[in-house]
């Protein structure tokens, strides 16, 4: 039985190095299943399992020419689906983090007035920042901050991976924490000269 599925992983990376999609669906339907399970496991979520299991298969793909044949397949598959999960978790965890520090710069009041200057002051220095955003950058950030995507639908739209997307909204929002803390510190310099005057 092992020597069968040793022969079996080599017939589907020689396959696979020599270009045959049809290997690559052999070995996601023959592994679909306990991949799956084994990143639920820790993901808690069937559609980032599903993303999860998607983006290990196309990495899988991209970088079949380094696939050994002589070695067995499915370790390398979970340990390659273990570190897309940990580099989105850590991703998510980061821009978690980013959108939280953003918020902190959003000053709140109790006077309806000022709260609408406040919004329509935040809101202009967010899209100052956008401005200073790469085209792509840009153009993830408005679909996934403004329109309200997931990155899989923006992905889409796009025509990019989410992988894509995860990477240019990290860019995005560094960017764009950056120009506001810029700003916010400058106003504050501001004032405390105005003070000192």
């Amino acid at each position: 039985m092992i020597d069968q599925q040793a022969d079996t992983d080599k017939n589907w990376v020689l396959r696979m190095q020599a270009g045959d999609m049809q290997a690559l669906s052999e070995v996601y339907v023959y592994h679909y299943q306990r991949l799956s399970y084994f990143v639920l496991r820790t993901a808690k979520s069937p559609d980032l399992t599903a993303d999860v299991i998607h983006d290990t298969f196309v990495r899988i793909w991209e970088h079949r020419g380094n696939l050994d044949p002589e070695q067995p397949l499915r370790p390398y598959l979970y340990t390659v689906a273990r570190r897309t999960l940990l580099n989105l978790l850590n991703r998510a965890k980061h821009e978690t983090q980013i959108l939280t520090e953003m918020r902190n710069y959003v000053p709140t009041s109790e006077n309806s007035t000022e709260r609408a200057l406040d919004y329509g002051e935040s809101e202009a220095l967010v899209h100052e920042a956008m401005e200073k955003l790469p085209s792509r950058c840009r153009a993830v950030f408005v679909k996934c901050q403004l329109e309200g995507l997931t990155y899989k639908e923006a992905a889409a739209q796009l025509g990019i991976s989410e992988n894509t997307v995860s990477n240019q909204m990290v860019k995005a929002l560094r960017i764009v924490r950056e120009h506001i803390q810029m700003k916010h510190g400058l106003v504050l310099l501001l004032v405390s000269v105005a003070k000192i005057m």
